[in-house]
């Protein structure tokens, strides 16, 4: 082959390798259980809670971009899980890596809430130590020492929408991290605590136990959940980083 066609060849493909990498946007997700104020939030309630240990699995996360918002078109997986999540310490097993994502304008995020099976436990000590068979462990207590534990053992699949007409940008060449808030506050929200029933001074919320408040708790964290960009940069959420679909 002739050198400086095979140098021709070459430009063209790495011109083309430059083009595919400007073209995508930079996105490490964090997920987090935010209780600035960890007072029961409705009025059905009085005190404080301490949240000592909240865990969900999460698997199946998707960006879905503007323009198939009106389609049942398949989008594709960005973080396909699944991954136990510690809300507290932000920790995350496997960890949430950053991914390199089509540089577009997004109107929904997709989010999987998906019971941990047997197959899917780590051989090693981690944080699914004590979720399997569940999706959810969130413990604590009120302020009068009673101690609660929810254990959900459902899949729950939902998508938070742009709170933008013209949807979220992610930026060209741009690496940025984005909150994935579970807003604790409002998990008790519609539930009268003082009305649930309790074992030895324990109250458990699970399908088998105060089965209303299992219900509820499950909606309350789809309806409190909410995506943020940090706007600053600072990988802290700020009052000042902006919503970008709840």
């Amino acid at each position: 082959m002739n050198k400086k066609y095979l140098q021709y060849i070459v430009m063209i493909f790495l011109a083309a390798c430059g083009s595919t990498l400007l073209s995508q946007a930079g996105v490490k997700l964090e997920v987090v259980g935010e209780y600035n104020s960890t007072e029961i939030g409705n009025a059905l309630n009085e005190g404080i809670l301490t949240f000592t240990k909240a865990k969900i699995v999460l698997s199946d996360l998707e960006f879905e971009r503007a323009q198939n918002c009106d389609q049942d078109e398949e989008v594709e997986i960005e973080y396909e899980g699944p991954y136990v999540v510690d809300l507290i310490t932000r920790e995350s097993f496997p960890s949430l890596s950053e991914i390199e994502i089509e540089s577009t304008t997004y109107c929904k995020f997709k989010i999987k809430i998906e019971k941990l099976d047997d197959e899917d436990l780590s051989p090693d000590t981690s944080l699914d130590d004590d979720m399997e068979d569940l999706s959810v462990r969130i413990e604590g207590e009120n302020d009068d020492g009673v101690q609660f534990v929810i254990l959900i053992d459902d899949d729950e699949e939902y998508e938070l929408e742009s709170t933008s007409d013209e949807g979220f940008l992610l930026e060209q060449g741009v690496s940025k991290t984005l909150f994935l808030i579970f807003d604790l506050t409002g998990l008790f929200n519609g539930i009268d605590f003082d009305d649930l029933d309790e074992d030895s001074g324990v109250v458990e919320i699970s399908e088998d136990s105060n089965e209303d408040a299992y219900d509820q708790i499950k909606e309350n964290l789809k309806n409190f959940s909410s995506l943020k960009s940090d706007d600053d940069d600072d990988n802290e959420i700020d009052d000042d980083d902006d919503t970008i679909a709840d």
